[in-house]
């Protein structure tokens, strides 16, 4: 009896380290797939804030070429807050009469960043009455 007693308290304690050996790999791949699933999160959100300040920058080139149609001396405007982030305009004519240089800056919030920031260059050239004559996309930049 004392024999078997032994062998079962052996299974028992194998059992147990068996046990304990299995709810280690658990928590380890647990572990190692929540902050998996936290970086995802965080590249969507960072992602979403580039998105955000580039529809911005968008923004700032229409709000420009509109205010151009209207006031050809229109040079620009700092940090027109608009949805949740912001845009900057800066308008510099060329030498040419109706051609203007046009640089428009968004921010856009991302939740785990400051913020995100995207830059638009363009040319633009108007004619007399106010249309459009050409709008030519130099750079764009996003950080």
């Amino acid at each position: 009896m004392i024999t078997r007693t032994k062998n079962t308290s052996r299974q028992q304690g194998f059992a147990l380290v068996i046990a304990l050996v299995y709810l280690l790999f658990l928590s380890m791949f647990s572990t190692a797939f929540l902050r998996a699933v936290r970086m995802n999160m965080t590249d969507a959100f960072n992602d979403e804030a580039r998105i955000e300040a580039t529809n911005l920058a968008r923004a700032g080139i229409e709000k420009a070429v509109a205010e151009l149609r209207e006031n050809r001396e229109y040079r620009g405007e700092e940090h027109t807050p608009l949805g949740g982030g912001s845009f900057t305009i800066e308008a510099k004519a060329l030498d040419e009469p109706g051609r203007y240089r046009v640089v428009s800056q968004g921010r856009g919030e991302a939740p785990l960043r400051r913020y995100a920031h995207a830059r638009i260059i363009v040319e633009l050239a108007l004619n007399p009455d106010g249309t459009l004559a050409a709008l030519h996309q130099r750079e764009i930049h996003r950080w």
